[in-house]
């Protein structure tokens, strides 16, 4: 199975969420976080979605999510 790295930006409190699916880009998944789920479903045309990686080992996922995640300060 594949998946990917997706990166949300919340244009209204410049917020960012970095997480994992595995699963098709195109499926519908936004993310495992309640209050940022609330947050998408209550106002979504503040969200954006960037697919920053993807992955073909659903093993790595974890590993190359991590690694995004090392890169923000």
């Amino acid at each position: 199975m594949q998946g990917f790295i997706y990166l949300w930006r919340d244009r209204k409190h410049n917020r960012f969420y970095v997480g994992c699916h595995c699963g098709d880009e195109n499926d519908g998944y936004v993310c495992s976080s309640t209050w940022m789920l609330q947050a998408y479903k209550k106002r979504p045309q503040d969200f954006k979605r960037r697919v920053l990686e993807r992955f073909e080992d659903r093993s790595k996922a974890n590993e190359i999510e991590h690694r995004w995640l090392q890169m923000i300060k």
